[in-house]
């Protein structure tokens, strides 16, 4: 996190998302010629021989869209706001807080476009900046005439620098000139490279509040807040650190019911979610609590204990709860475990986002889910508890012709905690007494917030 900033600029559709996805070398941005595709900043960590940067992809700046009367400022002053005009707005505010926080700046241009007045007017931002900027004319593609590339040399800005986002060609020069601006102590390696910090992700279905429990735990705007359906596209990634423990927060798009789900932009949104929680270790599924429990909030615990993240369930939008008495948590936490009884372990906090009401105790919280996940129970205590539970309750048969043994309960691994049960090979044992060792083994040794994973193997002398 301490090393040096670069910030993509530039208008829509000029691939600014592209080059990002070529400099971190992943597909993390998501993609399309739609303009207004990226709307938050998205982060990650570029690699130039030896020399390590972060990379900062800006949303687009659509002056046609957005005329300088709805900035920011003048807003605030207006009563009756369009919320996609909001958006827009935002976007550029997302755009001008990465050209702050940056320490270079990579303008790119459209190549195969041409010049346009609002290069002019990126140009204008970015002098204004004061920050070293590279002109970066992507989308060469083919061979284009000398003319063509030197007409953006009228900008201002040097050298112009031809390169094409897809194919990589021109991406090395460029990538050299960037770390000429930057300074050689500071691209150092990340001390301890290996270590992986634990992962978040925010899940849940759209206007829950998912984007505004990310920007009250991190104490800042740091993504776009909207009462419009899927506003956020893309996950975002934001490492921090909390109580010496490294952190990688992400926010996910909306995920409605499969047959709602439109197709382009949201599926490929949807889909990235879902690829999230098989790269996380702790999901926050964020429930709005002033509206009732629906399905989808089922499917979408499912999905993740499943992928064997644990789970920490956050009641949002607790201001919104009118007449709350002493009793109302109880009485919501009592409806949600008679709901989702498979889902009893699974600590639940009520919040509200917009006031940062008991947010911090979601981090405290991941803490301990993280080191339930972790737990190790020795040999001598898992033979104590297994004899103990076929003492006061016999496994019951599945199939088989004969009655189940079983000889030894082992865990074998961790993140999720899993465990064996060797059976006799004549007979299986029935899947509610697998679930009757799982309520054993939450009864004695917590695993508060994790799901734990037991299956049968068939014992061989």
């Amino acid at each position: 996190m301490a090393l040096p900033t670069v910030a993509l600029i530039g208008r829509t559709n000029v691939g600014k998302s592209t080059l990002f996805n070529r400099l971190i070398e992943e597909r993390k941005a998501l993609t399309s010629s739609i303009a207004g595709t990226t709307r938050d900043r998205n982060i990650g960590v570029a690699n130039w021989q030896g020399h390590f940067f972060n990379v900062v992809d800006t949303g687009g700046l659509d002056f046609e869209h957005i005329s300088k009367s709805k900035l920011p400022k003048k807003l605030r002053k207006i009563k009756h706001v369009d919320p996609e005009d909001m958006i827009e707005t935002n976007i550029v505010k997302q755009a001008n807080m990465g050209i702050k926080q940056a320490d270079v700046l990579i303008l790119v241009v459209d190549g195969a476009l041409g010049m346009t007045t609002e290069d002019r007017t990126v140009v204008n931002i970015a002098r204004k900046s004061g920050k070293p900027t590279i002109l970066v004319v992507n989308k060469v593609d083919k061979r284009l005439a000398e003319f063509d590339i030197w007409q953006f040399a009228k900008l201002g800005l040097g050298e112009p620098i031809a390169i094409s986002a897809i194919s990589g060609k021109g991406v090395g020069d460029m990538l050299d000139m960037v770390v000429s601006h930057l300074s050689a102590e500071k691209t150092k390696a990340p001390q301890d490279p290996d270590i992986e910090p634990t992962h978040i992700a925010i899940i849940g279905k759209p206007n829950v509040g998912k984007s505004s429990l990310l920007n009250s735990l991190l104490g800042e705007e740091r993504v776009i807040v909207s009462s419009v359906a899927h506003t956020t596209r893309e996950s975002h990634d934001v490492p921090f650190r909390y109580r010496d423990t490294d952190w990688l927060l992400i926010d996910t798009a909306g995920i409605r019911r499969q047959s709602h789900v439109s197709k382009g932009l949201e599926k490929a949104g949807v889909a990235a979610s879902v690829a999230t929680l098989r790269q996380s270790d702790i999901a926050i599924l964020v429930l709005d609590i002033s509206q009732p429990l629906a399905t989808q909030d089922a499917r979408l615990a499912d999905m993740i204990t499943k992928a064997g993240c644990g789970l920490i369930v956050v009641a949002n939008k607790w201001d919104l709860i009118p007449d709350k008495t002493v009793t109302t948590q109880r009485e919501f936490t009592t409806l949600f475990r008679r709901r989702w009884p498979a889902l009893h372990w699974a600590p639940i906090i009520f919040v509200s986002a917009k006031t940062g009401q008991r947010v911090d105790h979601i981090l405290d919280t991941a803490l301990a889910v993280r080191t339930e996940q972790h737990r190790k129970i020795p040999a001598t205590d898992l033979e104590k508890m297994l004899r103990g539970a076929i003492k006061h309750h016999l496994p019951g048969r599945a199939k088989g012709t004969a009655n189940p043994h079983i000889y030894a309960l082992n865990q074998v691994n961790t993140a999720p905690p899993r465990f064996e049960l060797l059976i006799h090979p004549k007979a299986e044992v029935h899947f509610s007494y697998l679930r009757f060792l799982e309520n054993n083994l939450r009864k004695y040794y917590g695993f508060a917030g994790t799901p734990i994973v037991l299956h049968q193997r068939i014992y061989k002398k």
